[in-house]
């Protein structure tokens, strides 16, 4: 007998955007990007079959879409134990409008797949990655999009494709650890201004696509799969300075790059910003590290006059959990 389910509680991950790859486009593709996906912070959202709507404001605009979209024969509460920061490089909205869409379509009995939800819900039009994080975690390459179907470049927002196809997904070595620091110096570059950025300084070099390109298949990739930490975060330095990635770095407050040094004074082997941050990260090896670095990152912000918040996770190597009621 099928047991009957009446309510969904979903814990997504969170993901770091270490790169898009190919912002030129002469060989047909463009897009193309590097992440990881994090154990937190999380979006944790229950949806439970309701006599009437009752849903938090902030998600609103999401649920008008989805009612056009997914035909909904029911009504339900929503609620939200946890909420990912909003537009500061951690993929809160894509991850938010999957677990949502995700949720109804269970008590739906559409039981539609990851990347089917992301192209219902508009995401995943430039990257893969949130796409993917939520899909199954770990360390993700996709391959971006042919220039038949994408002519021209354009953030997700404004990007209406189906998200990009997923390359290799690699398991990151539970010993690594990422500190990640977010300080209070506005939101990360968005909506209009982040596509009128694209228009601005794309296509970029294909020089730089090349050198990233080699960096990603000759170091990084291979770092993950042979649990060498070093390799890794050298790998990603080199990236911050290349391509769209430097692009990204260059249009910050000058304390993010501050903040990169100090990580990799402290001991981090690697550093870079999550997409346009302000989310800075850095990667270390062993709890006891991580958590040293966190509380030193914490005392740098505070020193330097900057609120904000520093944490360590590990990777999230699985994706989004699901559990029915």
């Amino acid at each position: 007998m099928t047991k009957k389910i009446n309510g969904v509680r979903i814990q997504t991950p969170a993901r770091l955007h270490l790169s898009l790859i190919d912002l030129n486009g002469e060989l047909g593709r463009i897009d193309g990007g590097i992440g990881v996906a994090i154990a937190k912070p999380n979006w944790i959202i229950n949806i439970s079959k309701h006599p009437s709507w009752k849903t938090p404001q902030g998600i609103n605009e999401h649920l008008k879409k989805l009612q056009q979209k997914m035909q909904l024969t029911q009504k339900y509460k929503i609620t939200i134990e946890s909420e990912l920061p909003e537009h500061v490089g951690l993929g809160s909205q894509t991850q938010l409008a999957l677990a949502l869409s995700h949720g109804l379509s269970i008590l739906e009995g559409l039981n539609h797949t990851t990347y089917e939800l992301a192209s219902l819900v508009s995401r995943g039009g430039t990257s893969g990655i949130g796409i993917a994080a939520y899909d199954g975690g770990g360390f993700i390459l996709d391959c971006g999009h042919s220039k038949k179907i994408k002519p021209n470049f354009l953030p997700s927002h404004f990007s209406t494709v189906k998200p990009a196809a997923l390359v290799s997904r690699l398991e990151v070595p539970k010993d690594w650890y990422f500190v990640v620091a977010i300080p209070d110096i506005g939101i990360g570059k968005h909506g209009a201004e982040e596509a009128k950025i694209f228009n601005e300084y794309c296509p970029i070099p294909s020089t730089d696509v090349e050198k990233l390109s080699r960096i990603i298949l000759m170091q990084v990739l291979p770092s993950i799969i042979e649990n060498d930490i070093d390799q890794f975060g050298s790998g990603l330095n080199k990236i911050q300075s290349i391509g769209f990635k430097r692009i990204e770095n260059e249009l910050q407050n000058e304390f993010i790059t501050q903040l990169q040094k100090f990580f990799l004074a402290q001991g981090a082997t690697g550093t870079g910003l999550s997409s346009f941050g302000p989310a800075t990260f850095s990667v270390i090896q062993s709890e006891v590290a991580a958590r040293n670095l966190t509380k030193n990152a914490k005392e740098y912000l505070k020193q330097h006059g900057y609120a904000g918040t520093v944490f360590y996770t590990q990777a999230n190597n699985k994706g989004a959990e699901v559990t029915t009621f």
